[in-house]
């Protein structure tokens, strides 16, 4: 389980990365807040995945 999680903290962070640096290029926002940005898109994905995963538990149960 070990693999799997540095696997998915590493996708995450390479996401949150990516995001961070093409919103800092487009929008000219420093370095440190547009990691940040790139942070919490990478949460809202997530929040949303987990919503559907219980919204679709529920209908289907």
């Amino acid at each position: 389980m070990a693999i799997l999680d540095a696997i998915v903290y590493v996708v995450g962070e390479a996401i949150a990365y990516v995001v961070g640096a093409v919103t800092g290029r487009a929008f000219h926002i420093e370095p440190k807040k547009a990691q940040r940005i790139g942070e919490y898109f990478v949460m809202a994905i997530v929040g949303v995945f987990l919503f559907a995963l219980i919204a679709v538990t529920f209908i289907y149960s």
